[in-house]
């Protein structure tokens, strides 16, 4: 039983990821759509709408993902599972990253690049996390610059789920 509720927190807080990664992928692609530059004010406040719906749906996930009572993602959970007979036969799980958008913004380090091309010709912007990612500078994509920047950050906070989700596989 009790190796079973390891497995169980496992797949609920892996569940709850693969959501969370479907909806940062989604916002990347309303990012990416944003940058275009045959959008006009219109377009981009249709798109702004949807990514605004969908931070705010990462931070529910985050907020609401709970077993046994004890929430998954918020940054805070450590269980140890008994899954032997003799005592220090133990499964440690730490979910140590807050999973709400400010949570995985402070989480990234290092840097990524989106490399695009106009005219044949590619062109790489790069946004490092020594400048803090924060919900703050990848909340709007109303202007092509701020979407660009968004979608630096997306990528972090992409690579910090997966992270996170290569981890519980190891579990």
């Amino acid at each position: 039983r009790n190796a079973n509720d390891g497995i169980s927190v496992a797949q609920t807080a892996e569940g709850a990821m693969d959501e969370i990664t479907s909806m940062l992928q989604r916002m990347r692609t309303l990012a990416q759509q944003s940058a275009n530059g045959s959008n006009n004010t219109d377009d981009r406040t249709a798109l702004q709408q949807e990514y605004s719906q969908l931070m705010t749906e990462i931070d529910r996930v985050s907020k609401d993902t709970t077993f046994g009572g004890q929430n998954l993602l918020n940054g805070g959970y450590v269980g140890s599972f008994q899954v032997g007979a003799d005592a220090g036969q133990t499964i440690t799980f730490r979910m140590t990253t807050a999973f709400s958008i400010s949570g995985m913004a402070s989480a990234t380090s290092g840097s990524a690049a989106v490399t695009t091309t106009t005219s044949g010709e590619p062109y790489t912007i790069t946004r490092t996390a020594g400048t803090p990612v924060t919900s703050t500078s990848m909340s709007s994509i109303t202007a092509a610059s701020s979407a660009q920047s968004a979608m630096a950050n997306l990528d972090y906070m992409i690579k910090v789920v997966d992270s996170k989700r290569a981890e519980l596989g190891a579990v």
